[in-house]
């Protein structure tokens, strides 16, 4: 069950610190049995972006389900496995931080998501990689293949991780050395790259990688749920470019005077407005004329936008959202008829917000 810091702490991205971009990678073996724990950890170590392997999602979990939420964060992309179970990655960002997904740029024959963090000075370009055990070196061919071009289409510098599933004695310390290790590390030395995780990440295994060429350390963590794997913890030491909340007018047409507006119009003297040869100056002129007759006509009120937010998810929706999100987690570990009549009643509430 969600502690109740999971449950309500929505982590500014303005609060982190302003150097360090921090990604979480694991490998979950079931995003929806095992969100809670996952949302728990985000709570406590607050990464800037989760990469999340094997959800073991398809079509019938929309993006918005409760299932799959963390809060806090986003989720801002996520590719399914088609035509048979397991596999699947799903990317979260923490509100604030800018993420760009140009799913053409995905190969359709490998489970991998290429996209972009918005930084202070540059951009980061992240490879988001999950290869089944018993898949061939397909994958790593195409990232031999490709990976330049992509680097250099975005000038960015890179970070490729993920459940890799290869073995190779002297690269990861594993007992045996695969065709895929050996490809894997050939690819890495390639590429420039160095892959930085040093502890194992299941059992006596690195199977999770992180191939990158900007310095960063990595932590593993304790194992999460059904997941079999250790989570890792990337910490890089770039400056962030964050989202910061901003203020906009809300304007209630709907309760406008616009007869009274119209005559408060009717008597500007327009030809005087209108008369200077410069059209930057007649259009601030009319543009100060108009808003300020809007002002007086027009009921309005100024609201506070976080980054993320949709046009319509006002501070009524979040409050929903965010009591429909508890009720929801709260009936996962009870049989109460009671308490699932009130989730019933906060969806349907939420839903007609």
């Amino acid at each position: 069950m969600l502690s109740d810091q999971a449950m309500y702490a929505l982590i500014p991205a303005a609060l982190l610190s302003e150097s360090e971009l921090t990604i979480l990678e694991v490998n979950i073996r079931g995003l929806r049995s095992n969100i809670g724990d996952l949302a728990n950890c985000c709570s406590v170590k607050k990464p800037s972006i989760v990469i999340v392997v094997e959800t073991f999602l398809d079509s019938t979990t929309p993006d918005g389900a409760d299932s799959i939420q963390i809060p806090g964060y986003s989720l801002n992309c996520r590719r399914d496995r088609t035509g048979k179970n397991g596999g699947g990655i799903a990317v979260y960002c923490l509100e604030g931080i800018s993420i760009y997904h140009n799913p053409a740029r995905d190969p359709d024959d490998f489970e991998l998501m290429w996209f972009t963090v918005a930084l202070k000075t540059r951009t980061l370009l992240i490879g988001a990689i999950y290869r089944p055990p018993s898949a061939s070196c397909d994958i790593l061919d195409y990232l031999d293949k490709n990976t330049f071009s992509v680097m250099d289409e975005y000038r960015a510098q890179s970070v490729m991780l993920g459940d890799f599933n290869v073995h190779h004695h002297e690269w990861l310390g594993s007992n045996k050395t695969d065709t895929a290790g050996r490809r894997a590390s050939q690819l890495t030395n390639c590429l420039g790259l160095d892959q930085i995780v040093m502890e194992p990440t299941r059992g006596d295994n690195i199977l999770d990688l992180v191939l990158s060429d900007t310095p960063a350390t990595t932590t593993t963590l304790a194992q999460m749920g059904s997941s079999d794997h250790n989570p890792v913890l990337v910490q890089l030491q770039i400056p962030v470019l964050r989202d910061k909340p901003y203020k906009r007018t809300v304007w209630r047409y709907d309760k406008a005077h616009f007869w009274e507006m119209r005559g408060y119009l009717t008597n500007i003297n327009w030809p005087s407005i209108l008369k200077d040869e410069d059209p930057e100056i007649i259009c601030t002129n009319f543009t100060t004329i108009l808003r300020d007759a809007m002002a007086l006509y027009i009921p309005n009120k100024t609201i506070s936008k976080k980054p993320g937010d949709k046009a319509w998810f006002n501070a009524e929706c979040r409050r929903l959202a965010m009591r429909k999100r508890k009720l929801y987690h709260n009936i996962r570990t009870s049989d109460d008829p009671a308490m699932k009549r009130e989730f019933l009643k906060a969806r349907a509430a939420f839903n007609q917000a």
